[in-house]
């Protein structure tokens, strides 16, 4: 499909996953976000006569469940002592979307995390998504093959600030660059890349 200018943005979802659907539910929902302007910096990353110059086609790597293991699914109502729906049923429905979007704080996650605002343990929380965090079988070994045959690559993610997190543990910078991050860009999917130059991006995320 053409994304704005000359760009163009190929999606490849691999292998659908039957553990995302609310996942993807909330983000689909975050779309009245989609009208906000572009960041001037992520943009130059991506534009200029540099262009010319560049390996393509630019890889552009959603992180959860297709680089990094995702513990919202697999640790988190654990965490909590729930089960998956419970933990639904029992969340506010905007506070993690507007945590990823950088709209509130952690400390603001954690006042409005459930609907009755009960409290808990936030550090604990952190504690267990840090040691959910894992490479995928098989995906550092293809990052380092793809760094070695000088293939650009930026996450293109929707998540919070806890992306710091995951490189402060996996190091993820040491083959790809954090140029799309929700949290910091405060929009997500494909609106931010309204592009400048001739250039073949290629989006690849786990459905």
């Amino acid at each position: 499909m053409r994304v704005a200018g000359a760009a163009t943005l190929i999606s490849i979802p691999l292998k659908p996953s039957k553990t995302k659907p609310t996942r993807i539910m909330a983000l689909n929902s975050s779309n009245k976000n989609k009208n906000m302007n572009p960041p001037t910096v992520a943009m130059a990353s991506l534009s200029g006569k540099e262009n010319e110059k560049r390996k393509l086609p630019i890889l552009l790597f959603d992180i959860m469940d297709t680089i990094v293991r995702d513990p919202f699914y697999h640790d988190v109502p654990a965490f909590f002592g729930m089960s998956m729906k419970e933990l639904i049923e029992c969340k506010h429905p905007n506070a993690w979307i507007e945590f990823e979007m950088g709209m509130i704080s952690e400390m603001e996650l954690a006042r409005k995390f459930f609907k009755d605002g009960r409290p808990f343990d936030l550090e604990g929380l952190k504690i267990c998504m840090k040691k959910g965090y894992s490479y995928l079988d098989g995906v550092e070994e293809l990052l380092h093959e793809l760094k070695q045959n000088n293939y650009e690559m930026h996450a293109f993610t929707n998540y919070p600030i806890w992306y710091e997190i995951i490189e402060d543990k996996l190091k993820i910078s040491t083959y790809l660059s954090w140029t799309f991050c929700s949290c910091v860009i405060g929009m997500f999917s494909k609106q931010c890349l309204k592009e400048r130059g001739n250039l073949i991006l290629i989006f690849i995320w786990k459905s």
